[in-house]
């Protein structure tokens, strides 16, 4: 019978044991396949002062030097952009308050001034 609940309990410890080890490795592969698609602003909120705890920092770490980086190539390909002709530029990842105002000044591009479409303005200056 001690053999039965020494065997339990110590089961039950190593399960424990692996948990607290298993879990922030989840955390960490799910925040490192977020990055992975694209989104750079999620990182990871592990509290820990072991080396899992070490690790998490270190990947946050890493996620705000890919971000600033990525920034300030951004800010490069947006002027680059702009200097070859582009009315405008939206970046990645995609916000959807930029995507909204690239398209409302697109639109008031393409729409007629004053309702007078482009072969209106033709007609009324003799051309056809």
């Amino acid at each position: 019978m001690l053999v039965f609940v020494t065997w339990v309990v110590g089961g039950r410890l190593a399960f424990l044991l692996a948990r607290q080890i298993t879990n922030p490795l989840r955390v960490l592969a799910g925040v490192a396949s977020q990055m992975a698609g694209g989104n750079l602003s999620t990182r990871t909120a592990l509290q820990s002062r072991d080396e899992l705890g070490q690790l998490g920092d270190a990947f946050n770490q890493m996620a705000d030097a890919i971000q600033k980086r990525e920034a300030g190539a951004m800010q490069e390909d947006r002027a680059a952009c702009l200097a070859a002709g582009m009315d405008d530029y939206v970046s990645k990842p995609v916000r959807v308050d930029e995507l909204v105002g690239a398209l409302r000044k697109c639109r008031s591009l393409t729409e007629p001034a004053n309702g007078i479409t482009e072969s209106q303005k033709a007609q009324a200056i003799g051309e056809s």
